[in-house]
């Protein structure tokens, strides 16, 4: 089970090494910025599900972060729920497809943080309603993937292994998908490498700038 989780962490730290910060660094920075757009629900007994949770890192910081709220990591492998439960014993994992374990309209937020682009593109549609389908009228769905429009994501998923049978979504394509739920708005993520970390303080102000290397979409339901 070591081995699982230590592979698991190899790749990704090779997925994110070109811009600097290591894969614990990102889940924070990812999770503190969900809260930040959710906050909201911070203090609420609401229910959260991450779909695509992978090894649970990310998942556990945004347990952290909303303290009240009914955390549920989603993952169709099962090797990485295995390596999530070992990890994190006070989340609920579960392995999934594409059926939800949920009922209609019963969860308040949903993450899915750099997975869409793992599954077949014809299978996109289907993805975004089944979301679509158990999140709360009101609710939050936050998608984050990596943007085909910033040099080094491509250079990444020329290399990467782990992207090997996946496919970059173009924004305006998935924002196609999710504005007939609600209203959506997007942010992009700069991250400057670490040689450069002086100039992170200047990334929060480019969330406007389409060339990040990592994009959010984010739609509450109508």
């Amino acid at each position: 089970m070591n081995h699982q989780r230590d592979a698991y962490q190899k790749n990704l730290t090779y997925n994110l090494n070109l811009s600097g910060p290591g894969p614990t660094f990102f889940a924070q920075y990812q999770s503190g910025t969900i809260a930040h757009w959710c906050a909201h629900l911070l203090a609420e007994p609401i229910t959260i599900v991450d779909v695509g949770c992978g090894d649970g890192v990310l998942t556990s910081f945004i347990a952290s972060l909303f303290y009240n709220a009914h955390i549920h990591g989603i993952d169709t492998s099962a090797e990485h729920i295995d390596v999530a439960r070992m990890a994190y014993p006070a989340i609920s994992f579960e392995v999934a497809g594409d059926k939800l374990p949920f009922p209609d309209a019963s969860v308040d937020l949903i993450i899915m943080a750099d997975t869409l682009h793992h599954i077949p593109v014809d299978k996109h549609g289907a993805m975004i309603s089944e979301i679509m389908r158990i999140l709360k009228p009101g609710g939050i769905c936050c998608i984050l993937e990596p943007n085909p429009y910033n040099l080094l994501t491509r250079y990444r998923f020329t290399h990467d292994p782990m992207e090997e049978s996946a496919q970059m979504i173009q924004l305006r394509k998935l924002k196609n998908l999710v504005q007939p739920y609600g209203n959506t708005h997007t942010v992009f993520y700069h991250f400057f490498p670490q040689r450069l970390q002086k100039l992170r303080f200047y990334e929060k102000y480019l969330s406007w700038v389409p060339f990040g290397q990592l994009y959010a979409c984010i739609t509450t339901k109508k």
